[in-house]
């Protein structure tokens, strides 16, 4: 649902996506977490160019966690990073699945176990994202076109309580980060207060921030 703004980079060099697994045209490969994610961009990275070149990682919300986390442990292969809507990075607290059912939790669990399932509960980010007063038509429309993400999202959140501090990280490439000048608080969503942008910016001093007036969670 992000492809409209990201497809403008084509002019300027190739730009490879790929959907997040569970995700649009990606199979639901157990575990889910983190750990995961990154032996996936590796595989995308190394698929992508085999030469071994350096590639500029572009990531949105969640994914900039994951292209942070990658630029720091193969930093030979990262040219640079553009952030967008980065948000705090998590301290040590378990993802509060507030409201959910019996049964979604236990699919949950499963889902970070390893663990298949046959049967998934009826939630997933389009209809989650249609419920957001928050969230417009349009980008409700992008979410819903781009193919469901299932609830691999929630088992995603429970695996940021292991994440490595943030004060761990070397990360020496150039970062961009684009923050929008009216982010979503997110003590509306049971995280820590604040954008990650500033602890970034405190931490590492090769990052750079673009505002967005008038500009959400992600510029456009």
């Amino acid at each position: 649902y992000l492809r409209p703004e990201w497809d403008a980079m084509a002019g300027t060099g190739r730009v490879v996506y790929y959907d997040q697994r569970g995700c649009g045209r990606s199979a639901l490969e157990l575990p889910i977490g983190w750990r995961q994610d990154l032996q996936d961009l590796d595989r995308v990275v190394s698929a992508a160019d085999p030469a071994g070149h350096q590639v500029v990682l572009a990531a949105s919300s969640w994914g900039t966690r994951v292209a942070l986390l990658y630029a720091h442990f193969h930093p030979s292969r990262v040219r640079g990073l553009i952030l967008s809507g980065l948000p705090p990075w998590p301290r040590g607290a378990k993802y509060a699945r507030v409201g959910y059912s019996a049964a979604e939790n236990a699919h949950l669990d499963s889902l970070e176990a390893g663990i298949p399932v046959r049967a998934t509960p009826p939630a997933d980010s389009a209809r989650e994202l249609a419920g957001n007063p928050l969230a417009g038509p349009v980008l409700a429309g992008r979410l819903a076109r781009a193919g469901p993400c299932l609830d691999t999202g929630r088992a995603e959140m429970d695996s940021w309580f292991d994440l490595p501090a943030i004060e761990s990280l070397t990360v020496v490439a150039p970062i961009l980060v684009m923050r929008g000048t009216h982010a979503i608080p997110y003590e509306l969503q049971n995280r820590v207060p604040g954008d990650g942008w500033i602890e970034l910016m405190t931490l590492m001093p090769n990052a750079q921030v673009a505002d967005f007036a008038d500009a959400t969670h992600d510029p456009w």
